[in-house]
């Protein structure tokens, strides 16, 4: 106020020492925590945005105190309910502020089958500090019981991307899918699926699409784990598919997969298939199974694998038939394969042997040999096959020999071929 602004009838008022200012003696300060009055919910961009009665400070918003619920209730459960672990805003001060959910968080909502689905199941509670107002005064926690329901909704329409595919063929062949959000697992469409050895495909005998066979064992979530099928995993092997990994690629259908809110997959084109991640080759060594000895007719040795094997490393001399489970060493009680019995020519888990006449003849004059299952045995050596990615046998001992899955022993009569006469 200045000097003789005011006066009465005979002076002029006094101007205070500070020039004119003059502090209210009676000041109240604010200590009303803020309301949050509404929210509204964003899937597609993953914000949650929040309506104040007060200006808040942006700076003092604490993502990791806010918990979305499906309803309203004082008894929730892991699926009905879950706690923010990050988040962040670059809102300014003031009565909106923008809450922008971290990508982990949008999963694991996403993964809760009922959650945050409509407005109808999207409820919203905080803890106390959550926010503080421009007064720092921190807000007041709610109840699950008393929730704030959102006030729009809107739902997530982009379709889920594969971001990289894992390959782990040692074993039982494992196979697992990586996307940029949650998946619905039960969606999973296994033919929708192809490896292939190249990221073209020009060779389409070696490529193969899953079969129903194999399985999944996962529930939804951002990672789809396959565990792939004998049948399928010796067709991969069979056709030099994931030999290594720069024969290992992955291309994928639309009709692969569905996100949590029915959208399909974005596909990977068999143009640009995608190569593997993570891989680990084959290190799991093959066990022959079973065997049968057909010394009729023509006379075959059926082998079968517990994978594909590499026909071309075939060494018949590393296998030998014996007729008990403990070879002693007596010459007539054992027969090993020459070189002039010839396997089949291609790459599978069952190899057919053709006896040559010679191995033939030897079998059966060996009379204490390939009678029956319980005078037919088998012996291999490590170097008899290898898979595909040259992992020899497991070797069968001749002390510890297996017996014959069947026999099919020689019941035709011998025909004469030839006769001299001097």
């Amino acid at each position: 106020m200045q000097a003789g602004g005011v006066t009465d009838t005979s002076l002029p008022l006094a101007v205070p020492a500070n020039g004119g200012v003059t502090a209210a003696h009676n000041h109240t300060e604010d200590r009303t925590p803020p309301l949050l009055t509404s929210f509204r919910t964003d899937l597609h961009l993953g914000i949650l945005t929040l309506s104040f009665d007060e200006p808040v400070l942006s700076s003092s918003l604490e993502p990791t105190r806010f918990v979305v619920q499906s309803l309203t209730s004082a008894f929730l459960t892991d699926q009905t309910e879950y706690r923010l672990r990050s988040g962040n805003t670059s809102s300014s001060n003031g009565e909106v502020i923008e809450l922008q959910v971290a990508v982990d968080d949008l999963n694991e909502i996403k993964r809760r089958e009922g959650l945050f689905i409509s407005e109808d199941t999207s409820f919203l509670r905080f803890d106390s500090d959550a926010i503080r107002d421009m007064n720092s005064v921190a807000i007041v926690g709610t109840p699950s019981t008393s929730a704030e329901r959102t006030s729009a909704y809107r739902n997530d329409s982009v379709r889920p991307q594969l971001l990289r595919f894992n390959l782990y063929m040692s074993g039982t062949p494992l196979l697992e899918l990586v996307f940029d959000e949650t998946v619905d697992y039960t969606t999973l469409h296994l033919p929708s699926i192809r490896l292939q050895a190249s990221e073209s495909a020009l060779d389409t005998n070696r490529t193969h699409d899953l079969s129903e066979a194999s399985t999944i064992y996962t529930l939804d979530d951002t990672r789809i784990l396959i565990n792939i099928s004998l049948d399928d995993a010796n067709a991969i092997k069979y056709k030099r598919i994931a030999d290594d990994s720069s024969s290992a690629w992955l291309v994928m259908a639309e009709t692969a997969v569905r996100d949590q809110n029915m959208q399909w997959v974005t596909p990977v084109l068999d143009t640009k298939a995608y190569n593997v991640f993570d891989y680990k080759q084959d290190r799991t060594r093959p066990r022959l199974n079973a065997f049968i000895l057909d010394v009729d007719g023509n006379g075959a040795l059926t082998m079968s694998f517990s994978e594909t094997v590499n026909v071309a490393s075939f060494n018949q001399s590393s296998v030998v038939l014996q007729s008990s489970n403990n070879h002693t060493g007596v010459a007539e009680t054992k027969f090993t394969l020459s070189g002039s019995s010839m396997i089949q020519l291609l790459d599978r888990p069952q190899v057919v042997v053709a006896l040559s006449k010679d191995d033939l003849d030897e079998i059966k004059r060996l009379f204490s040999l390939g009678n029956t299952v319980n005078d037919t045995y088998i012996s291999v050596m490590e170097h008899a096959i290898a898979d595909m990615t040259a992992n020899r046998i497991e070797p069968i001992i001749a002390g510890n020999a297996q017996q014959a899955q069947a026999v099919i022993p020689d019941i035709g009569p011998p025909t004469l071929v030839r006769a001299d006469l001097n």
